[in-house]
């Protein structure tokens, strides 16, 4: 407040009309205008901070949300606007393999994409959920607003990934001497033992 006083008689002091002391009338109107000149100093300051996806964290993330029919308020503010990002940045010209991650990373899912042209159909292997309130369903509910229509879609949601297998570091006997069948092998959790 008193930043705002000091700006007020700053500004008045030059017209010689006014009694600036602090014992003065004019001096105790002035610390009212103060006062609600600093209120509304953060409120605009509070505005401008809901503006930009990039600094907001509050009623700027759910405006947003909700015209993107998106309610992620159990996210956290970092995920929330990376999501808002990802999903203000999807064009029409990104109907592309790198355009298709990205539209998915606007639903909330980080994924992997292989292509299979001669069967026309497209495997999203989805690493993980930035969205936990996101089920499966939905998920691939969303998904499919961005994937092309004329394409077959398979989505996968195991950890299964060359990178991962490659990180337990096991041969072929470790993975053969569990005794699965191929369906078992497609249903393992590969943090078992």
């Amino acid at each position: 407040m008193q930043e705002q006083l000091n700006r007020l008689k700053a500004g008045l002091r030059p017209t010689g009309l006014y009694k600036l002391d602090d014992k003065s009338l004019v001096h105790a109107e002035l610390c009212a205008y103060a006062k609600g000149l600093e209120i509304l100093d953060r409120e605009l300051s509070n505005l401008e901070q809901e503006a930009f996806v990039a600094t907001a964290e509050d009623y700027g993330l759910s405006i947003r949300e909700e015209l993107s029919d998106r309610k992620l308020s159990e996210e956290t503010i970092e995920n929330r606007r990376r999501m808002l990002n990802y999903r203000s940045s999807v064009t029409a010209n990104d109907f592309n393999m790198e355009g298709i991650k990205k539209a998915l990373l606007a639903c909330g899912l980080e994924t992997e994409i292989f292509e299979s042209p001669g069967e026309f159909t497209i495997f999203i292997s989805c690493i993980s959920m930035l969205d936990k309130s996101l089920t499966q369903e939905k998920a691939i509910e969303l998904a499919k607003s961005f994937t092309p229509a004329h394409l077959n879609v398979v989505f996968d949601f195991r950890n299964f990934s060359w990178d991962k297998i490659e990180s337990l570091d096991l041969c072929f006997d470790d993975m053969d001497n569990k005794d699965l069948m191929w369906d078992e092998i497609d249903t393992i959790s590969l943090e078992e033992d």
